[in-house]
């Protein structure tokens, strides 16, 4: 008798809930953009911790797009 195994599929809400802080992260970094382009004014506007996190945000939002 040989059975037939199916791939084992991950669905976890710990990866959504994750990556769903940084898809909130990317919105607000983008609303702020209306306002002001100085990294340092966008950190303190969006509750970033560090101008290179700003910068990483805007990395991934393009490599997104």
């Amino acid at each position: 008798m040989v059975l037939k195994l199916k791939p084992i599929v991950y669905t976890s809400e710990y990866y959504s809930s994750k990556h769903a802080a940084k898809k909130m992260q990317q919105i607000m970094l983008l609303k702020a953009m209306q306002i002001t382009t100085d990294p340092k004014k966008l950190k303190q506007l969006t509750g970033i911790k560090t101008v290179a996190e700003v910068y990483r945000t805007l990395d991934k939002i393009a490599i997104l797009k």
